[in-house]
């Protein structure tokens, strides 16, 4: 698969919301522009950083501008990624991990969370919002992209396997 069919798989609002890829050369590739639709947004975020559950809200938050507000924790977490794209002003979002393995390495427990709520917000980020209301927004594409060392299932399935 050719970069430019990579990103025009990941600016579409559609399942499967994770990935696992050998992202570590490519983790820079990706973030230069060969291609890329405009409305993609891909966020990189170096996992070793990112080893407890406190040190991932305060990277995430502060890499994608969540408001003051955030309540470092999951549903102050859920709440903000559903809403990011307004603030980031993005069509589609991805949000690449590498270092995948060092990730929550010492809250391991809160894995399969963040593997829920992120899917949570793809399925929901997916779907066109049109009632008439201040806060309708056509679908937005959200995707997790985890390099290959990330823990690959989740409920018993293996994450799927993105070639590059």
């Amino acid at each position: 698969m050719n970069f430019l069919t990579l990103a025009e798989r990941l600016a579409r609002p559609e399942p499967p919301w994770l990935y696992r890829a050998d992202l570590v050369a490519e983790a820079q590739t990706l973030q230069v522009d060969l291609g890329t639709p405009p409305e993609l947004t891909i966020v990189c975020f170096d996992s070793a950083t990112m080893t407890t559950l406190d040190d991932f809200f305060d990277v995430v938050a502060s890499r994608l501008s969540f408001p003051d507000y955030f309540g470092h924790n999951w549903p102050a977490f859920d709440e903000c990624l559903a809403d990011a794209h307004e603030w980031l002003s993005v069509g589609a979002l991805v949000l690449l991990f590498v270092n995948s393995e060092e990730l929550l390495s010492r809250d391991r427990a809160d894995l399969p969370t963040l593997f829920t709520v992120l899917v949570k917000v793809g399925i929901e980020l997916a779907r066109e919002t049109s009632e008439g209301e201040p806060w309708d927004r056509p679908s937005v594409a959200f995707h997790a992209v985890f390099d290959v060392g990330i823990e690959t299932r989740l409920e018993g399935r293996e994450l799927p396997l993105l070639s590059m």
